[in-house]
């Protein structure tokens, strides 16, 4: 990935949903891959998913991969 613009530093949210829509929109204009993608989000949520059953049941759960 490419540094970020210290432009685009300087009108960062300090609401990060924000940033990460904002970022998003810029990519469709860009027509490039937002940064943080569909495979990205697929592994983050499935690491919750297992710590979550696993805090829930008190065993080790595997962790889905895509």
């Amino acid at each position: 990935l490419a540094p970020v613009p210290e432009a685009e530093i300087a009108e960062l949210s300090p609401d990060p949903f924000v940033n990460q829509l904002a970022a998003f929109a810029r990519s469709i204009r860009a027509g490039t891959e937002p940064a943080n993608n569909v495979a990205e989000n697929f592994n983050t949520m499935a690491c919750v998913q297992a710590i979550h059953e696993s805090l829930t049941t008190g065993k080790p759960v595997a962790v889905a991969t895509s």
